[in-house]
């Protein structure tokens, strides 16, 4: 490729950075703009964090425009005359104006292997349906949410012990190791889209802090999967009681829970209980072991030492 390509990258959170700090490596690519989410304020003082994706553009002396309406810009990106435009995790939609300014058009890295999981929360869904493959796609934007055509697919093999923490880490891999590579490829011709078979796409909503309240109706595997689709965000929990406590109903977190679940006909749903030294909760179907777990006011702690001064929750009833 002779002439660099002139790029403007929307992005905010620290996947997104992996993905800008590949293409500011890169010789192919000249970084014309970046665009990112407002900073959100943290803490009692209300400090200012700035996005992952604003850090590196700093450190880069790259302009960036942080709108709180991305059509506010619109006349800044149609100024630039971008080649391309690049979105990762951005957060927010793009409109059919901004799409169209673009040569190469605008190209997003999505973290599934679409059709399947369009939405925000694609990395947690592969880990609650409980897939043994995911991984990411690069693909075409267009008006709708992850319908555009498909410029290629990485699939990676998945352990029985993902969490969305570490998959996440390896798609920022994955994007890390082939983006730039694929874009070139693309930009020159050697690859072409291919449109979604639309009959196979699933849709995925945007998670809440409230989806990690357990049910235990649920069967022990849909809890375990949970344990694990929603760590480190919103985590799993539940409530327990105790008269005693100035507060009566107090947050039961769950940190860690076994994939092994144990037969169990002889305990109430929700209810804590003890075997071979194990703690254990019953779900609608079976019982499964929990390895770690925070009580509100309390460090997180490992379940047998938790228990040496507070057997008092054995036989309680997680609501």
């Amino acid at each position: 490729m002779s002439n660099r390509i002139k790029t403007i990258f929307m992005g905010t959170p620290e996947l997104a950075k992996i993905g800008l700090k590949t293409l500011i490596d890169s010789d192919f690519f000249d970084i014309s703009l970046i665009v990112s989410q407002e900073d959100k304020t943290a803490g009692r003082g209300m400090k200012t964090i700035k996005t992952p994706v604003k850090v590196l553009a700093e450190e880069n002396d790259i302009k960036i425009l942080q709108p709180k309406r991305i059509k506010e810009i619109t006349e800044d990106i149609k100024e630039i005359k971008p080649d391309l435009i690049v979105v990762i995790a951005y957060g927010k939609i793009i409109p059919k104006e901004i799409l169209d300014i673009p040569k190469y058009g605008c190209i997003n890295v999505h973290g599934s292997l679409l059709p399947k999981y369009r939405g925000s929360s694609c990395v947690q869904a592969t880990i609650l349906n409980g897939d043994m493959e995911g991984g990411i796609t690069i693909m075409e934007m267009d008006e709708q949410m992850d319908t555009g055509n498909i410029i290629k697919k990485i699939p990676i093999n998945l352990s029985i012990e993902e969490t969305s923490q570490s998959l996440m880490e390896k798609i920022k891999e994955l994007t890390k190791n082939n983006l730039v590579k694929i874009l070139n490829d693309y930009i020159e011709g050697n690859i072409k889209s291919e449109a979604q078979e639309n009959d196979l796409a699933t849709y995925v909503k945007m998670i809440k802090k409230e989806d990690g309240y357990l049910n235990f109706n649920e069967t022990a595997q849909i809890i375990e999967r949970k344990s694990r689709a929603y760590f480190p965000w919103p985590g799993v929990y539940a409530f327990i009681e105790k008269e005693s406590l100035p507060k009566k109903k107090i947050l039961f977190k769950i940190l860690k829970l076994s994939d092994v679940f144990t037969e169990d006909s002889s305990h109430k749903v929700g209810e804590l209980f003890l075997k071979d030294g194990q703690l254990l909760v019953k779900c609608h179907d079976k019982a499964i072991i929990i390895e770690e777990l925070q009580l509100e006011g309390k460090k997180a702690t490992k379940s047998e030492e938790f228990l040496k001064g507070n057997a008092w929750i054995l036989g309680k009833i997680l609501k």
